[in-house]
């Protein structure tokens, strides 16, 4: 082993703590073909809950922003009141689609570094465990 081990735990078992244990993670790896996510477990309670509405207009919005539009232009194909008798997309609609595009891109970016976080550390601490293990 690379570390020392934990105190209280007698050096004689821990040859067999350490197979015991890669005899797990090696189980658990063959029964999980495809390895298990940590992503589901966490949960978003950070702020209030997110619109369908809001949601879709600001990933339009940031694939429509891609292509070079300004928001006014995408304000004028993804508001979601544009069908409605008598409504024009104008400065309102414009920045109602920038906030919405604004917060999408916030939730992306936090979504993203939370998967980048969560499958390397737990794949960094199963690799370390048998690495240690073996």
């Amino acid at each position: 082993m690379r570390e020392p081990a934990p105190t209280g735990i007698p050096s004689k078992l821990l040859p067999q703590l350490a197979d015991f244990f890669l005899r797990g993670f090696e189980a658990a790896r063959a029964r999980f073909s495809p390895p298990i996510s940590l992503e589901g477990f966490d949960v978003e309670s950070r702020g209030r809950p997110v619109e369908d509405e809001a949601e879709r207009e600001g990933r339009e919005a940031a694939r429509l922003r891609n292509e070079g539009l300004t928001f006014g232009q995408i304000a004028r194909q993804v508001c979601r009141y544009r069908g409605r008798p008598g409504h024009r997309c104008k400065k309102p609609c414009a920045d109602r689609i920038r906030q919405a595009h604004q917060s999408y891109l916030r939730r992306e970016e936090q979504r993203r570094t939370d998967r980048e976080l969560t499958s390397s550390v737990a794949g960094e601490q199963i690799e370390l465990a048998i690495t240690h293990l073996r």
